[in-house]
């Protein structure tokens, strides 16, 4: 249960930053900005992918 607790705060984490980072990017009105939120929550999902990954290797072992 320790474990289980531990994959989803890796997966809420990144979720939490990836949702902060959309507002965010959506409240800017310079494209710079909005460029940047964009490439910062591209990264939060490769984050949220790689969890996943690691998570459906768990399962299968």
């Amino acid at each position: 249960m320790g474990e289980l607790r531990i994959v989803v705060h890796d997966l809420y984490q990144p979720l939490s930053a990836l949702q902060c980072r959309l507002y965010l990017g959506r409240m800017d009105t310079d494209l710079e900005s909005m460029g940047a939120a964009i490439e910062e929550s591209l990264a939060e999902c490769e984050r949220i992918v790689d969890q996943v990954r690691l998570l459906q290797n768990k399962l299968k072992s």
